[in-house]
């Protein structure tokens, strides 16, 4: 029963990085087109799907910063 299970979700998780994958490919394929970006002093032209990735790389680790600054509850109960 546990190992049907392991293997079901073994083929779960290969489907969803296929499909993952897949979009990820379409994604930078439809969004090749050059972007102007201007930011303080700086301005360059970059790719937007390359904009549109720094973007969400610099938010997650801006999350993770953010979460790991937390103190963290303390789930044991005092007696």
């Amino acid at each position: 029963m546990e190992n049907a299970l392991s293997k079901i979700k073994q083929r779960v998780h290969i489907v969803l990085t296929v499909f993952l994958t897949t979009l990820f490919i379409l994604f930078l394929v439809q969004n090749t087109e050059q972007v102007q970006v201007a930011f303080l002093f700086w301005s360059f032209s970059t790719p937007r799907a390359l904009l549109l990735l720094a973007t969400l790389f610099i938010g997650i680790i801006i999350g993770l910063l953010t979460v790991m600054g937390r103190p963290k509850k303390n789930t044991a109960r005092k007696q």
